[in-house]
């Protein structure tokens, strides 16, 4: 009985960790996601990231984040932004801070509570941005946060020149929630 109480836990440390490699353990259902970032078309590139994003946090019983207009459009500029002003940051040179720029789009028009937070970055690939954020403490959180419930995504296919090597997507997500009148 012991030995197979050890057989089991030694399987069960040899099974990959949802953070370690994707929520299938590397495997994905999500389309372009091993592919260069730079060579896919704009709208399938944001829409693998949501994939991805959206694999992680249901690999974890976690709701899946619905695709925003408005958090999108924030993330977008944003995006542009830094590889505009060569800026890998949440807050580029004469830019607005996020709430504002989250207003700007129109996202919590009419809303009366809300919360937000942006995951920047950039990388060869959306697995491989996606991979970074889940390695990173603070954005992981922000990406499996049960309270967030929208998701924008941007990206640019350069790189921010000073801070991301040549080839690399420069990646912005903003990802919330809003409440409003009952």
């Amino acid at each position: 009985m012991a030995l197979a109480g050890a057989l089991i836990a030694l399987l069960l440390t040899l099974q990959p960790s949802p953070a370690a490699g994707g929520a299938n353990g590397g495997a994905t259902a999500c389309a372009d996601a091993s592919e260069p970032a730079a060579e896919i078309g704009a709208r399938e590139l944001r829409k693998t990231v949501r994939c991805l994003i959206n694999e992680e946090r249901v690999a974890r019983d976690l709701s899946k984040l619905a695709r925003n207009e408005s958090l999108q459009l924030a993330a977008k500029r944003h995006a542009k932004v830094m590889v505009e002003t060569d800026c890998l940051d949440h807050r580029c040179a004469d830019e607005l801070n996020l709430q504002a720029r989250i207003a700007r789009a129109g996202y919590f028009g009419g809303a009366l509570a809300w919360e937000y937070a942006e995951n920047t970055g950039c990388a060869p690939t959306a697995e491989a941005m996606v991979s970074s954020w889940m390695a990173s403490r603070l954005h992981r959180v922000y990406l499996l946060d049960r309270d967030f419930r929208d998701l924008g995504v941007g990206a640019t296919p350069s790189p921010v020149a000073s801070l991301c090597e040549d080839g690399y997507t420069t990646f912005a997500t903003v990802i919330a929630w809003r409440e409003f009148a009952r």
